[in-house]
């Protein structure tokens, strides 16, 4: 009698879902589907943004480096032109009639 005792029980049988039931959860795991793959997707858009946030940083960098590059031309530019004096003389314009 003990080796009847040890011996694993079934479980009881879940009964099925009534069809509008099943319907019902079908429904529910189609959803969690869908929000998965939203989910997914909106990772997907964070980093994307991510990576446009970096390279704006980066574009700013450059575009400051290229400033400061044309700045110092400029500066060059004046220099070797002295104050004016050196330069050609400008043809005066003529007033509109």
């Amino acid at each position: 009698m003990q080796e009847a005792a040890s011996l694993p029980r079934p479980e009881p049988e879940r009964p099925r879902p009534s069809q509008p039931i099943r319907k019902a959860i079908d429904e529910v795991n189609q959803i969690i589907e869908s929000l998965k793959t939203v989910l997914s997707e909106m990772e997907e858009v964070v980093e994307l943004l991510e990576m446009a946030e970096v390279q704006k940083e980066v574009d700013e960098r450059e575009i400051g480096a290229l400033q400061q590059a044309l700045r110092r031309l400029q500066r060059g530019q004046e220099n070797r032109h002295g104050s004016g004096a050196a330069r050609p003389p400008r043809p005066e314009q003529e007033p509109p009639q």
